[in-house]
Formats: structure tokens, C-alpha cells, sequence
């Protein structure tokens, strides 16, 4: 038998061993697992908890002993870091490591060695002791962010341990209580109207197929505003994406508009073909309401201002996260309403539309011009009062530089006739000059 062989059999020995150890927790066992396309190499094992959730990888090596032990430590942490599994078992079969990424002093040289029994024991405990510690993370839940000066206070002043829940493996908070916090971090107002920049191909299209079209992010004209607030929890590291979060980035759609900023120079250079589009004005609707829709003015924030309250707020559920196994569950979702400060002059309001998990209809697939990326879309009708939608067109300004600017206005007035829309008023920009 040669050596390959007899390592395999060494592997398949250990895996067994261990699979028999876990045979009536309620626990699972694989082997050779892949968990992760970014590695070229299936694990050892998984072990698999009582919900079937990855719980702990199994990483067997040969004579324990000759090994750099901290050097496996530290590759096997950023292991976890990729997959997002929290414990991992180092054997060889007679020594066993027990490695909690959530415990900093896994990242110290130092470990002490497991039985195997006593590997296993630690592992079952870790997770029977949930309650216990889903209170002790209460505790350190009220003691970070319990701060009257803090714009979600009375949220966590009015905190109880039942909005604290232990699933998948994290703590987190209800859905309820982490909306509350997130929108508390953003203005209480919803500006009454906003102004989008476009060009006069896709306000031509928009009438002709009476419908609005909302982009996936995926394929976002700045790739930053994606990763922006991601990057402050996480580090600017490239973090390979849950099987969850990919689901919530392509059942995310997004309308970009601006508040106060109607027949703006910059705008119009930017956004609307250097003035040869149009400036849509839309009523934002009060009376619409929608769960699965969130209509809010972006926050700009500079992480290097230290004496900013939100920076101080979002540095609070930074350090939660980082080091207490916590996740914020709905991150992706409200990420999208943080950028910045180099943009606050964009005063840009957002449209967000999250499509439920089980619903794909009207969803559609293209190919970005701009980057060519392949990106979801949705469409939703503009012009039917029977079904709303959360912006309403009630004026259409023509670029400065629009060429035929008045046979066009003309003819949009002809078509928005045809297409028996009524109330949309048609101008133009009140811009004389551009250089």
C-alpha cells in the first residue's frame, strides 16, 4: 500500500472515530466537503449541527507533533474567516486542537491539546449552552449600545432578551428591533418630492412601456457603494459570500434620485448625457405602503470623524459583531443607504425593493453596458392608480443640450397623449449656458 493510500486510510479512520463519537448527539458527520468555491481543496470533514448547519471542520494532519502548530492555527483561522463556520478540530489522530474563531486567543501561538472525548464534549457543550449565553450577549448588547446620546437608545432601553435569538449559529437580533436600530441611523423625513437624471432614451422607453425599471445592485455604476459599510465591519478584504447573501444581492433592486437638486449643472453632466437627457420629477407617495419597499435620503459618513455620533454608533455594532459571534442579519439591506462623505453633495435619495425569497416573477436578466456584468432587473407599472407605485411622474425637463429639443417635447407630449397619461407637465431646463 503506498503512502497516498495510507493516509487516506488514516483520515478515514479518524472521520469514522469521530462519527461514532457523535452518533447519538444529534449531530452529523461528512467527508471530504467542499464549502467553499474560493478553495481548491474539499475539507477533512464537516461536522454538521442539529440543524444541519456547518458547526465545525475537521482538519487531520500527520504527526502532530513535527508540525508548526501556531502556522496551522493561524491558516485554519482564516479558513473559518472565509467560510464563516466557527470551530475547527486540528488531528492527527492522537492530539486534537479545538479552535474557536471567535476566541482571540486562537490567533496566539499557544494551544492546549484535546482528547478526542474532550474535543467532542466541547463542541456538544458549546452549543447545549446557548440560553445561558444568548443572556450573557444580552448583557453585552445592553452595555455597548445602552447610550442616551445614541439615535437608537430607546431601542435598546426597551430591550429584552427575547430580542436577542441564537440562529444558524450567530447571535442576532429580531428582525423588528435590528430595523428599528438601522433606521434610527438614518433622517426620520422622507422628502415629499426628488429628481432623477436620465437619459431621454430611457424616459422614452418608460412611457412607451408605461413602467419604471429597477436595477439589481449587483450591477451598480460604482462598485464601492456595494462593499462601503461591508468593508467597515468586515476590512477591506475580499470575503466570499454566503449562499444567502447572494440570494439577498439579486433580490435587491435600486432607484437612485436626489433631493433639491432640480435642474442642477452637476447633475446634468453626470447622470443625464452632459445635458442631452432629462430631470424626472416624482411625487414620492405617502400613502403607499409596502414592506418590501424603503425610501430613505443616504447618510454620508467619513470613518475618520470620531466625534460623529453615527460613526460612534456604527463603531459600537462594529465591535459587537467582531467579537461576539453576532451578525447583523439585514447589513446587505441597509448598507445601501450609507456612502461616503465625498458624495454628500449628491443629496441622493434611495428606492429599495427587496423581493420576498419565494417570488421571482418579473424578474429579468442582462448583460450591464457599462461594465458587463450580468444583472437582475424589475419592472413595475407607472401610470395605473389601481396598482401604485412608490414614485409618481408628474414632470419631465429637457436637458439643455437635448438635441430637437422641441420637436421632441412635442412628440413626448404625443405619446404620453396616445398612451392616454394625463397631469405629466413637460419643460425645460432653465440652464443658458455650458462649457
Amino acid at each position: 500500500m503506498n503512502s497516498t493510500n495510507i493516509y487516506y486510510e488514516h483520515e478515514k479512520k479518524v472521520i469514522n472515530t469521530i462519527r461514532d463519537k457523535l452518533k447519538s448527539s444529534g449531530f452529523s458527520v461528512e467527508s471530504e466537503v467542499s464549502l467553499s468555491s474560493q478553495l481548491y481543496y474539499p475539507f477533512d470533514g464537516v461536522i454538521y449541527d442539529k440543524e444541519s448547519n456547518p458547526y465545525v471542520i475537521i482538519e487531520i494532519k500527520k504527526n502532530l507533533s513535527k508540525q508548526n502548530i501556531s502556522l496551522l492555527i493561524q491558516h485554519l483561522i482564516a479558513i473559518l474567516n472565509k467560510t464563516r463556520v466557527r470551530f475547527c478540530i486540528l488531528t492527527d489522530g492522537e492530539d486534537f486542537y479545538f479552535i474557536d474563531r471567535f476566541i482571540k486567543d486562537s490567533y496566539v501561538l499557544k494551544k492546549d491539546k484535546f482528547t478526542l472525548d474532550e474535543a467532542i464534549e466541547k463542541l456538544i457543550n458549546e452549543y447545549e449552552d446557548q440560553p445561558t449565553k444568548t443572556k450573557a450577549i444580552y448583557g453585552i448588547v445592553k452595555r455597548k449600545l445602552n447610550k442616551r446620546e445614541y439615535s437608537y437608545f430607546n431601542t435598546i432601553k426597551n430591550l429584552s432578551e427575547n430580542d436577542i435569538i441564537f440562529e444558524s449559529g450567530k447571535y442576532c437580533f429580531t428582525d423588528k428591533i435590528e430595523n428599528e436600530i438601522f433606521s434610527s441611523l438614518l433622517s426620520e423625513e422622507t422628502p415629499k418630492e426628488v429628481c432623477r437624471y436620465t437619459s431621454l432614451s430611457t424616459v422614452f422607453n418608460m412611457i412607451k412601456n408605461k413602467s419604471i425599471r429597477m436595477n439589481g445592485i449587483a450591477g451598480m455604476n460604482d462598485r464601492s457603494e456595494i462593499t462601503f459599510l461591508d468593508n467597515f465591519f468586515f476590512g477591506n478584504v475580499e470575503r466570499e459570500k454566503s449562499k444567502e447573501e447572494i440570494i439577498q444581492i439579486n433580490n435587491s433592486f435600486i432607484i437612485s434620485c436626489s433631493d433639491q437638486l432640480t435642474d442642477n449643472l452637476t447633475q446634468w453632466r453626470l447622470y443625464a448625457d452632459k445635458g442631452a437627457g432629462c430631470c424626472l420629477i416624482f411625487d414620492v407617495q405617502k400613502t403607499f405602503h409596502s414592506k418590501n419597499f424603503l425610501v430613505k435620503p443616504v447618510r454620508y459618513i467619513d470613518f475618520k470623524n470620531e466625534d460623529d455620533i453615527c460613526v460612534q454608533e456604527l463603531n459600537a455594532l462594529k465591535d459587537l459583531v467582531n467579537n461576539n459571534n453576532f451578525e447583523l442579519r439585514s447589513l446587505g439591506k441597509w448598507s445601501h443607504f450609507f456612502k461616503p462623505k465625498e458624495y454628500e453633495i449628491e443629496n441622493e435619495v434611495r428606492v429599495l425593493y427587496q423581493q420576498p425569497d419565494n417570488q421571482s416573477d418579473g424578474k429579468k436578466w442582462l448583460i450591464t453596458s457599462d461594465y458587463s456584468i450580468i444583472n437582475p432587473y424589475c419592472e413595475f407599472e407607472l401610470f395605473n392608480e389601481s396598482t401604485p407605485f412608490v414614485l409618481k411622474l408628474k414632470e419631465i425637463i429637457i436637458g439643455f443640450n437635448c438635441p430637437q429639443s422641441e420637436t421632441n417635447k412635442m412628440q413626448l407630449n404625443a405619446l404620453l397623449f396616445e398612451k392616454k397619461i394625463q397631469g405629466i407637465k413637460i419643460s425645460f431646463s432653465n440652464i443658458k449656458s455650458f462649457r
